[in-house]
C-alpha cells in the first residue's frame, strides 16, 4: 500500500500536483479528516465507508468533512 508521503511526492522528490487529491481514487479533493488520527487522505466518496485509516490503521470513530476555499475541481 502506498503511504501518504509516497503519494504526495512526484518525480525528483518534488510535491505532486495531486497533493490535494484523494489517495484512493485520485479524482476528487481530499475533504475528510479522520478522527482521532487527523489524517486527511480521502475524498468523501471513498472515505465515508472506511472503518480504519489507511495510513496508520487506527480505528476511525468520526470523520470531519472539510471544504477548502480553492478546492481542486
Amino acid at each position: 500500500m502506498m503511504n501518504e508521503h509516497q503519494f504526495n511526492k512526484g518525480a525528483n522528490n518534488q510535491p505532486s500536483e495531486h497533493l490535494m487529491l484523494c489517495m484512493e481514487c485520485g479524482r476528487y479533493p481530499r475533504d475528510i479528516v479522520m478522527m482521532p488520527c487527523l489524517h486527511c487522505t480521502h475524498c468523501s466518496r471513498c472515505g465515508d465507508h472506511l472503518p480504519a485509516c489507511k495510513v496508520c490503521s487506527r480505528n476511525i470513530y468520526s470523520k470531519l468533512h472539510i471544504l477548502f476555499e480553492n478546492s481542486v475541481k
